[in-house]
């Protein structure tokens, strides 16, 4: 009897041992670790202090709860690209005088706290009068004029692009620039303060601008 006692005390205390750990909070957590400078992936942390280590180190919380595909979801959203992830800004780009001829768009993305900042430019109905495109730049903070940021066009870059200009009346062209984490925190805070230029053979100093303000 007494030992039918002691295994149903035992049985007993495993049981409650059972529900206490089940009760505790899962420390399992989704991160997006920072693969490189525009990359983050999901990986999954079982321990607080991994966490804690991860999340000095620039690896950033995915959140809770989260599932495998949503947590690679949300890391995937947080690389920018000329079409996705950052803040977008969109701007209209008109001539410039003394050019009467052209006009366009350009869109940025970028984020505080990250060093990199894609683009897409496309320019249409730019006389033939005005050149060839040259450049590319966002200017300021004004009243300065000076280049802030230079986007990078690749001699293949601008060769197509007027080419098609040429041909079609209309180009887009796209990249991707690395950036210091102030220059972005500034242009971000302050966007009409800034704007781009685009410049071209017969219009050196810019023969199309677009204002960045909100």
């Amino acid at each position: 009897m007494r030992r039918l006692l002691l295994l149903a005390a035992l049985a007993l205390t495993a049981v409650a041992a059972t529900a206490t750990v089940n009760a505790q909070p899962s420390t399992k957590r989704w991160i997006c670790h920072k693969a490189d400078e525009n990359k983050y992936v999901a990986i999954r942390v079982s321990s607080r202090a991994q966490l804690r280590g991860h999340l000095r180190h620039g690896d950033i919380s995915a959140g809770v709860p989260q599932t495998r595909a949503t947590a690679r979801a949300f890391c995937k959203a947080l690389t920018i690209t000329p079409a996705r992830g950052g803040r977008r800004t969109d701007a209209t780009l008109t001539p410039v005088a003394p050019n009467t001829s052209g006009g366009g768009s350009f869109t940025f993305r970028a984020a505080q706290g990250r060093e990199t900042l894609c683009w897409t430019l496309t320019v249409q109905n730019l006389a033939a009068a005005a050149g060839a495109v040259t450049m590319a730049h966002i200017h300021g903070p004004l009243p300065s004029t000076a280049i802030f940021i230079g986007l990078t066009l690749s001699p293949t870059q601008l060769t197509t692009l007027n080419a098609s200009l040429s041909s079609t009346g209309r180009a887009t062209v796209s990249g991707c620039e690395t950036v210091e984490r102030a220059k972005v925190r500034q242009l971000l805070r302050n966007l009409d303060d800034f704007y781009v230029n685009v410049h071209t053979t017969a219009f050196p100093d810019g023969a199309l601008q677009a204002a960045l303000a909100p």
